[in-house]
């Protein structure tokens, strides 16, 4: 069998990570051939996690040449060559429906085909309808999340079956023992974990702080993450008057150790298909504290449901706190209606009484940390997530085109 990965590659998230991790479990056995098309390069970190048994090609290298943009029909014929150059299989397509116009040549080389959704369900696209059309003649759909299965259901009429692979935490995320918390005492570490962007919510977190503050709360505020926001946020610290309790850790090499250090994690996104740190937090024992929001409830045990905070502010009231909402998408996925509505964020005072109810109450502290752990055990486990998506597509890739 055989499976060709298309992706773009040039950046390191949770996407590429992901990528990286499965590969590597599918190249485990040695049964199954794969190989890696590229569009803008290979990010260093990813190149060293892909390492050199898996080939990688680029759509836009040719030889020593650069494929032009345009006309288009140069970079098809590239991506024709390339996968008439490997034995037919699954030609799966991660997380880029502006990627999807290559659908058409992959069938027509006799490839089977599949598009991993991961969050590019969210984004606007110049020609929806064209996405639409090209989306329905997708072999096999998958996503990570429900959430991300209702997206491409809601608002891109996606009609037939599509499988939900949940992440795993990474095996460098775990703890070596999972071991919950006792209740914290001292000043209570609050961690935010996530690029400083807008639609993160990071000076939400800051504006929080400041709520705990008032309300005489003795903390510290930890932020994880760089972005564009790393600038205006440090003025709107100053602004706010919580310097002292807050600390911008930027970009974070151990974060297991960052979660080893926190009592809770508050995750305040307008928009989140699926938070990996929300199940690495847990994987530490820590509780999280989240938006109500695309796939969120997804990653809280039952038990700890209460923890999520149904987000009831416009955006025009967003502008106002320290960040644009320039590049929030038109949408999100409501998971108590099961409706797409327009973005919207938690009020920082809202964030205050469930905040003050855990770290004040050492049972429910310690129950939801305890929940937390056991929630992973079940769900989360790389091996559980990997096997199950390494079944899946073997499955797919050795099954008939779906007309």
């Amino acid at each position: 069998m055989n499976i060709t990965h298309l992706a773009a590659l040039e950046k390191v998230g949770g996407v590429e990570r992901y990528l990286c991790d499965l590969v590597q479990h599918l190249d485990d056995d040695g049964s199954l051939e794969q190989l890696i098309v590229h569009r803008r390069g290979i990010h260093p970190f990813i190149a060293c996690d892909l390492g050199a048994s898996i080939p990688t090609w680029s759509r836009k290298r040719w030889g020593p040449f650069t494929v032009p943009r345009q006309p288009a029909w140069i970079r098809r014929q590239r991506l024709r060559y390339l996968l008439r150059s490997s034995p037919t299989g699954l030609c799966l397509f991660w997380n880029d429906l502006k990627e999807l116009g290559a659908i058409q040549v992959a069938r027509k080389c006799g490839w089977k085909t599949a598009y991993w959704e991961r969050g590019a369900g969210w984004h606007p696209y110049r020609d929806e309808s064209a996405v639409r059309e090209l989306l329905g003649e997708v072999d096999h759909l998958l996503s990570n999340s429900r959430a991300g299965k209702r997206i491409l259901e809601l608002r891109w009429g996606a009609t037939g079956p599509i499988t939900v692979l949940r992440n795993g935490v990474r095996p460098s995320s775990l703890p070596s023992a999972f071991k919950s918390r006792d209740h914290p005492t001292g000043p209570i570490k609050i961690g935010f974990a996530g690029r400083l962007e807008p639609i993160k919510g990071p000076n939400i977190a800051l504006h929080v702080a400041r709520e705990l503050a008032n309300a005489g709360l003795d903390f510290e505020l930890h932020l994880a993450g760089t972005g564009p926001l790393s600038g205006p946020l440090e003025d709107l610290m100053t602004r706010l008057d919580i310097g002292p309790r807050v600390r911008f850790l930027g970009v974070v090499d151990d974060m297991p150790g960052f979660y080893a250090s926190l009592d809770l994690l508050i995750h305040p996104a307008l928009r989140e298909p699926c938070a990996n740190v929300i199940p690495e937090a847990h994987a530490w024992g820590v509780p999280v504290i989240a938006t109500k929001v695309d796939g969120m409830p997804e990653l809280l045990p039952e038990e700890s449901q209460q923890l999520l905070i149904n987000p009831t502010s416009d955006l025009d009231e967003y502008r106002g706190l320290g960040a644009s909402d320039g590049r929030m998408p038109p949408w999100v996925y409501d998971p108590e209606s099961d409706e797409l509505r327009a973005p919207r964020f938690v009020a920082a005072e809202r964030w205050v009484a469930p905040i003050l109810d855990l770290v004040g109450d050492p049972g429910s502290y310690e129950a939801a940390s305890s929940n937390a752990i056991r929630f992973i055990q079940e769900s989360f486990l790389p091996e559980q997530a990997m096997g199950q998506a390494s079944r899946h597509l073997r499955k797919i890739a050795g099954a008939d085109h779906a007309d």
